[in-house]
């Protein structure tokens, strides 16, 4: 009984979610409706049994159930039906089930139904009710079938607030499925059975008509064109600097003549080993124009993954910039050596089928695999993109993902193809929402085409209302990497604005980048609770399957498989990966499709909406992670004696990982998260690395998951650190904005941010809350104090340098009447005279007086080897943006304000004087 109940509440559950509700007209009364269909539409349906056998098989099949109840509505009372439903049980095999259980109601007296009445509400055990006779009920969920006795109709009754009459209708459809299919052989499992409609046939056809026409060229083919036709325009800058088409053809053949020199070949592997740049980009397309294939490496990895990597692509040459690396066996080449080679066009015959570049991902063994991605699929996307988008060379695209990650390829080659400036956001643009807003204000970027989800978020909570215009130019922006919750995108639209059009896309890295896309409306509808992935690109297919292979019908989950030109070439020396991944197409096997191991399903528009994933893979920040590569990391700890690593949704809805594991000594192992920091990006450190004495297990014995989700809040996660309280009041305020950002109860004073669940997002949110009392604090602060007491004490020598300032200078104006205007009114400045520019506040103010100003700022700083080296070290250590023009305005005073002249020659001190100096 207690299954039946579960069963029901579970079907029930499930049909309310498939399609929602409808309001009933004004003019209908009542709100129940009836469907009746003729014979006609039920085949040799001659009796109850097929009535009941065929709607038992229907339910199995959209709900996956294997104890299926039907209630049987007889004499005056609802009697459950129950089919146990195997493998292969067989449509006459559950045809036998159900008659013996008629027989048994047939046989009962008056007195046992009676009984049996009283102890069951037999209602709550399907939404399901079959009879001769309409059933009286409260329930607005349950659909009753009413047959007539010589079963030549059967009326379908629905409540119409919750049910749609064309979801009813095409049940029945479905149904009828059932029994054309039991017609034509009793025998077969009915695991078998296709229970999908004509119409639904034809809405998957309709959805997976995206035959278009796309060149047959190579990445460097197009490129070349695009250089032809631009030559002058701008095709990447950052604030780093600009190049044009022609410079960035000609920087890219040098450095494609060296690697040639240097021994790459035709399908060789090229690792690129810098931090991201424009010149991250000249790279990619300099070992594509090589003939070799490009393979992306974050210097931030950690060292045993970043040699990995390198090993296992079996790369020729690691191509690099400022960032030195050892790699045993391995040439490295320097972009820099690439300046004495000549620049003419690289001639080599490159096929569109050819691998363009690989990325590794998640592995779940232990170690990320390479996945190989050709040419042809990058030039089809673009074709797509190009007309979906309507991009033209007037677009400037901010470039938002890491090299690391395959979003990355979709919008620097849609830029570099259609003749547009690629601007590359350099890390702060990346982490600071202000920032960001500032690098989009500057150069007046039309998209970004690989925005994080957890980002969008960030920047519709946290920009500053007076920055919100800075986003003015933003035409459009895709947004992917995980789930897009609905409240994004209001809260989007309610801060932002609606003059952005708004994409979801979803991809697979296995078939280059982009697979389906759906444009937001401006106006959602009140009760849309997800916002879809959309319908296929550009010679892309599609198909919902279940664990038969079978179409799922509308509303029914499956599994999503990917057919495309675009599909990967495998995974690099992993045959039996590739073959577990990549399937011969149930409907055409010459032809292989992708498993993704998402679960979707298929909407009445043929969008198609994301549900959960099939196994251990997560979304965390965007990247795809396989929770084994994580336990078996820290399964490599000698003492480790078990370990469950899950991800949990925060209350902003992003999801963070978190770790319980047991020991054999019985004992925490604090140094854990340093041993996975030393193994795994950041993105795959777990936030919470939590000592339980037991793992709980479920009654099949597995470790229980919910159960662990459930102590995460009994459980303070190791500390690394022996716990010393804050001790004054800056301590304190920072201490409880980690607390609440980082779900902690305690924090210590020496707790390091990075290794108790913090990140560079969450950085942001911390800032935000110590925002009106701790206003000078940066990013890049965190990432030199990583602790509440190193923060507290830049507090500290702030106030210190401010009570030097007003002990050292008299007051010009009066408290009340200086104001930033009064000092820098209309940037008329021309000369300034700044003190404590090495200083912490001093630095910030000079960076101020450079960006706001045409000035030159004359910077008195105590005598050393090289006082302008000095100032230029202090002022680029806080800040990014520092470009060369400012440089040329400091001036560097070497002087002492307790001296004479403030430590200067007579005739320094003179000629400084006479500049018309504000100080």
């Amino acid at each position: 009984m207690k299954l039946a109940i579960s069963y029901s509440e579970m079907v029930k559950e499930f049909l309310e979610k498939v399609e929602g509700s409808i309001k009933i007209p004004k003019d209908v009364q009542g709100t129940e409706l009836r469907i009746k269909r003729k014979t006609e539409l039920f085949p040799n349906l001659t009796h109850i049994v097929d009535l009941i056998g065929a709607t038992a098989t229907w339910l199995y099949h959209i709900s996956k159930e294997k104890h299926i109840v039907v209630l049987y509505h007889v004499r005056g009372s609802l009697f459950p039906i129950t089919i146990e439903v195997s493998n292969f049980l067989s449509y006459e095999s559950l045809n036998l089930q159900i008659e013996e259980q008629l027989e048994q109601i047939k046989e009962m007296n008056e007195e046992e139904i009676e009984e049996f009445q009283n102890g069951n509400t037999l209602y709550e055990m399907s939404p399901i009710i079959i009879g001769e006779t309409y059933y009286e009920l409260q329930d607005t969920n349950t659909l009753q079938f009413v047959f007539s006795k010589n079963m030549q109709s059967v009326e379908i009754i629905f409540n119409s607030v919750n049910w749609k009459e064309t979801t009813i209708t095409r049940y029945a459809q479905q149904i009828q499925g059932v029994l054309i299919n039991k017609s034509q052989n009793k025998n077969n499992h009915i695991n078998n059975f296709n229970i999908i409609t004509e119409a639904e046939m034809a809405l998957y056809s309709q959805v997976n008509d995206t035959t278009a026409v796309y060149p047959e060229k190579s990445i460097v083919d197009m490129f070349y064109n695009t250089v032809t036709q631009f030559p002058n325009r701008i095709a990447l800058s950052s604030r780093e600097g600009t190049l044009t088409y022609e410079e960035l053809n000609k920087k890219s053949n040098q450095i494609a003549h060296m690697l040639i020199k240097n021994g790459v070949q035709l399908g060789d592997y090229v690792g690129i080993f810098m931090k991201r740049s424009i010149d991250t980009v000249v790279s990619m397309v300099a070992i594509l124009k090589a003939g070799a294939a490009y393979v992306p490496i974050d210097p931030d990895y950690p060292e045993s993954r970043i040699q990995y990597i390198i090993q296992d692509s079996q790369a020729k040459v690691i191509l690099m910039k400022e960032t030195p690396i050892t790699c045993d066996g391995v040439q490295t080449v320097s972009m820099y050596d690439s300046e004495t080679y000549e620049d003419i066009d690289v001639k080599l015959s490159i096929h569109c089928d050819d691998v363009a570049y690989m990325i590794y991902t998640s592995g779940s063994t232990g170690n990320p695999k390479g996945t190989m991605l050709a040419h042809r699929g990058v030039v089809n996307l673009y074709t797509w993109m190009k007309k979906q988008y309507e991009l033209t060379e007037e677009d400037v695209f901010a470039q938002f993902p890491s090299f690391s990650f395959d979003a990355s390829v979709w919008e620097s080659f849609a830029s570099l193809f259609c003749g547009g400036n690629l601007y590359v956001l350099l890390e702060e643009e990346r982490l600071s929402v202000e920032a960001f807003a500032n690098a989009i204000y500057k150069v007046k970027a039309t998209s970004i085409l690989a925005l994080a989800t957890i980002f969008v978020r960030q920047v519709a909570t946290y920009l500053a209302e007076e920055d919100i215009y800075k986003l003015a130019s933003l035409k459009r922006i895709a947004i992917g990497g995980e789930m897009l919750p609905v409240e994004v995108i209001k809260l989007w639209r309610e801060r932002i604005g609606t003059n952005v059009e708004i994409h979801n896309v979803y991809g697979p890295t296995e078939c280059t980048v982009v697979t389906t896309t759906y444009k937001i409306p401006s106006q959602l509808n009140e009760d849309v609770a997800s916002i879809p992935i959309g319908k296929p690109c550009a010679n892309y297919q599609v198909m919902i399957l279940d664990e038969n292979m079978n179409l799922c019908p509308i509303g029914v989950p499956g599994e999503l498989y990917i057919d495309s030109v675009g599909l990967a070439k495998g995974y690099f020396n992993k045959p039996n990966k590739t073959i577990e991944a990549f399937i011969p197409n149930p409907f055409n096997p010459i032809v292989n499709i992708y498993k993704t191991g998402d679960i979707v399903k298929l909407l009445e528009d043929g969008n198609i909406e994301f549900l959960h994933r099939k196994d251990d893979q997560v979304k965390i920040r965007g990247h795809r992670i396989e929770l084994g590569e994580i336990q078996s990391k820290i399964s490599q700890n000698h003492n480790i004696k078990e370990n469950a690593v899950f991800a949990k949704k925060s209350k902003e809805g992003s999801q963070y990982l978190i770790a319980f594991y047991t020991t054999l000594n019985k004992k925490e192992i604090p140094e854990l998260v340093y041993q996975l920091q030393e193994q795994l990006p950041d993105y795959m450190v777990p936030s919470k690395l939590i000592y339980i004495n037991e793992l709980p297990l479920t009654p099949n014995k597995k470790i229980d998951v919910k159960k662990l989700a459930q102590l995460e809040e009994k459980y303070e996660p190791v500390r690394l650190q022996e716990y010393v309280a804050p001790s004054n009041k800056a301590e304190k305020q920072i201490a409880n904005a980690w607390a609440e950002v980082l779900g902690i109860s305690k924090v210590g004073v020496h707790d390091d941010f990075f290794t108790i669940g913090g990140h560079s997002l969450k950085v942001l949110r911390v800032l935000t809350l110590l925002k009106e009392d701790f206003s000078h604090l940066t990013i890049q602060d965190f990432f030199k104090e990583r602790t509440i007491y190193g923060l507290a004490r830049i507090e500290r020598e702030v106030k210190v340098e401010k009570e030097e300032v007003f002990r050292e200078y008299k007051v010009i104006h009066e408290p009340d009447t200086i104001t930033y205007a009064n000092v820098l009114e209309e940037n008329q400045i021309s000369n300034v005279f700044l003190t404590g520019a090495t200083g912490y506040l001093g630095s910030h103010i000079l960076y101020e007086l450079l960006r706001d100003t045409a000035a030159t700022i004359y910077c008195l700083v105590r005598p050393t080897k090289d006082v302008q080296q000095r100032i230029i070290d202090t002022l680029t250590g806080y800040f990014n943006d520092v470009c060369e023009e400012w440089l040329q305005r400091i001036q560097a005073v070497a002087g002492d304000l307790g001296e004479e002249y403030l430590g200067m020659s007579e005739e320094e001190f003179m000629f400084i004087s006479s500049k018309n100096l504000s100080k």
